[in-house]
């Protein structure tokens, strides 16, 4: 330890909870100190700082006297390096590992710690040793999960507590939407009860999430939507109602990590239509590709609403459509989905020629991504016999591997990039099977990068369709029960927002 003698001391004392204030923990703590002062013959100048009743887990200590003796620190200019003598080095911190080695390295810029309670000192000198930064850094990791396991204990301890004296709202506890609060109990709000019992029932007769979203949908006025924070939406989405039908809170049950307790809530569904929906999807088939397009009805990806830059939903009915998962909230109208998917088809593979590639160009990168991957086996297969044998794998081999992985992973893109053309023609596969559909969809997926969409009024649209890095703007004049005819704009600075709408 380096030499103490003579060197000024100051204290640091802190405790958590007011509880220990009428304990001794202070006053050990200041015994602690005294005894730390003559035993190295340091000189006691006075100081001494103390926070009462301030975590050092949440934190709250470094606004307190903590902070302060930190300011001091940094303001005063003292011949040599005061010692800041603590019980223990906890004292000082319980926050994550990082944060505790940081305020250790500011302190100890301008004082060295002392831990009484190991006699270990903490210096600029050894913060920087790797001996001195692993273990502090494993102390530091050590007492922060035990200081978060014992205040999720407590938080728990708390809410059972609360729940065992029969106090049916917990403060501050998020609750469901479809309950509000009223003389310190919960109420159903009936509208919104039959909208969730609704969804349960449909998911009982074997409809799946998204024809469910689309029912609700339809049905907007009798089942209205609301959001995560319980303000109406004006629209359903597939994840909030398989949330809805996921949620146990439905059955009357509290439930988090630590508390499972029943009749908390008002129960609107029965356990047995619960964990029958419930267990629906656990056992429920999944779809036959490798697609989010179940059914091959939408095969478009990024599709935007150009007035907010929402994602726009697909709605589907005897006509579908694509409005903005705003709904309301965005005075973008809805557009009929075959306009946009016919539009977004002729653009690319007729305008844009996104189909044409050099198949034999690409053939020939594909030879070589199969020929280096074969080398890279057989390398890859030497180092397997030589760990199997006990000999040792030179560097040079491990940086011949290490290459050709690299340049196999840089070809993965060109690859990606030009597959081959789907068909002669792409209306055959728009007009074609399922299977042809989706086939086509995953082909669109490698190449367009954003289609944003803009409803001017009931018979004009605008189109911006992005792919492989080129921008394709249309106008489209929509003839109800006609038709549509769409052209390209002209004269369109393709580094500026097409239509600016303010509101």
């Amino acid at each position: 330890m380096n030499n103490l003698h003579n060197r000024i001391s100051i204290s640091y004392s802190r405790f958590s909870s007011d509880v220990q204030k009428k304990g001794d923990s202070l006053r050990r703590q200041l015994e602690i100190y005294q005894a730390i002062v003559q035993q190295h013959n340091l000189v006691d100048i006075g100081q001494a700082f103390t926070d009462e009743g301030k975590s050092a887990f949440k934190g709250k200590h470094l606004d307190g006297q903590l902070g302060a003796l930190i300011e001091l620190l940094q303001q005063q200019k003292l011949s040599s390096k005061p010692v800041l003598v603590i019980e223990k080095w906890d004292r000082l911190s319980r926050l994550e590992m990082n944060a505790t080695i940081d305020l250790f390295r500011r302190v100890v810029k301008f004082a060295d710690i002392l831990d009484a309670s190991d006699g270990a000192l903490y210096t600029s000198e050894s913060m920087n040793d790797i001996t001195g930064y692993i273990t502090l850094g494993l102390k530091a990791h050590q007492a922060h999960i035990y200081s978060k396991n014992l205040s999720d204990r407590i938080r728990a301890a708390k809410k059972r507590a609360s729940l065992d004296s029969g106090q049916k709202i917990i403060k501050g506890q998020n609750f469901p939407h479809w309950l509000k609060i009223e003389n310190d109990a919960f109420v159903v709000i009936n509208d919104r009860a039959v909208t969730i019992k609704k969804m349960y029932e449909l998911k009982k007769q074997g409809m799946g999430t998204r024809s469910i979203v689309a029912y609700m949908n339809q049905h907007a006025e009798t089942y209205k939507s609301w959001d995560s924070r319980g303000n109406p939406s004006g629209i359903w989405r597939t994840g909030t109602v398989r949330g809805h039908l996921k949620n146990i809170a439905t059955t009357g049950v509290f439930q988090n990590k630590d508390v499972h307790t029943a009749d908390y809530y008002p129960r609107i569904i029965s356990d047995v239509m619960f964990y029958e929906v419930y267990h629906s999807f656990q056992t429920q088939k999944q779809p036959a590709f490798n697609t989010n397009k179940r059914n091959g009805s939408n095969i478009l990806y990024h599709v935007r609403c150009m007035t907010c830059d929402s994602s726009m939903t697909f709605i589907k009915r005897d006509r579908s459509v694509l409005t903005c998962s705003r709904g309301k909230e965005c005075p973008n109208s809805s557009i009929s989905y075959d306009i946009v998917e016919a539009i977004t088809c002729d653009v690319l593979f007729e305008t844009a020629d996104l189909a044409t590639t050099e198949t034999d160009e690409i053939d020939l990168t594909i030879s070589k991504r199969n020929d280096l991957q074969n080398e890279l086996n057989m390398l890859k297969k030497r180092v397997d016999d030589n760990a199997a044998t006990g000999k040792r794998t030179s560097s040079m081999l491990l940086i011949q591997i290490d290459d050709l992985e690299q340049e196999i992973e840089s070809l993965v893109p060109v690859i990606k990039t030009h597959v081959s053309k789907p068909a002669e023609r792409y209306w055959d596969l728009l007009k074609g099977t399922v299977e042809d559909r989706l086939r086509l969809s995953r082909y669109l997926k490698n190449h367009i990068e954003k289609i944003e969409v803009l409803s001017i009024n009931r018979n004009r649209k605008v189109l911006v369709i992005q792919a492989n890095g080129k921008r394709y703007p249309v106008e489209v004049d929509v003839k109800p029960r006609v038709g549509f005819k769409f052209f390209s704009l002209k004269g369109v600075d393709e580094a500026k927002t097409l239509v600016e709408v303010v509101y």
